[in-house]
């Protein structure tokens, strides 16, 4: 025991010798030997008492950082949920432009087969009609061609009349 002792702390306590003859079965003639005893055993206990308090500061070091990192994770996490929200809704407008415009894919691509559909049928009209103008300018063109030629069969006749009155004429005057 460090500085000045007193009677008290010289002498053990009944409890202690009885503790002491007890476990170490001393008597009061060993009364150093069993202060020596006594004060290693408080020594270790002292150290096993440091070590003990050394391991609950560690741990309630670790408890303070698992804490503070438990709660800048909460709010980690809250952040990243609130973004997974946004994510989320910002991919439904996406989604419903995507059928926005597969809708007017659709109807345009029905208004393109009414139109293609259309033209077909003109077309087809259309060579109908081009094959039959075709064979009435034909017929027309036929029809002047024979009438010209009548017109001149009979223009030459005619002419061929003409001429046959002049020589009857020219030998009549002969």
């Amino acid at each position: 025991m460090d500085g000045p002792t007193t009677n008290k702390s010289n002498v053990l306590s009944a409890n202690s010798q009885k503790l002491l003859s007890k476990r170490t079965n001393f008597s009061f003639g060993n009364l150093k030997r069993a202060r020596r005893i006594l004060a290693q055993r408080k020594f270790f206990a002292r150290i096993r008492e440091r070590k003990l308090n050394k391991y609950i500061s560690n741990l309630e070091k670790s408890v303070l950082a698992l804490y503070t990192e438990a709660t800048s994770m909460s709010a980690e996490l809250s952040k990243i949920k609130i973004d997974t929200l946004k994510l989320m809704a910002e991919n439904n407008e996406m989604r419903s432009i995507v059928q926005t415009i597969e809708e007017e894919i659709d109807s345009k691509e029905e208004i393109i087969d009414a139109l293609n559909e259309k033209r077909r049928h003109l077309e087809e009209e259309t060579m109908i009609g081009l094959v039959q103008q075709y064979y009435h300018n034909n017929a027309f063109l036929v029809a002047q061609q024979f009438q010209q030629e009548n017109d001149n069969g009979d223009e030459e006749e005619e002419e061929d009349e003409v001429m046959q009155e002049e020589e009857k004429e020219e030998e009549e005057d002969k």
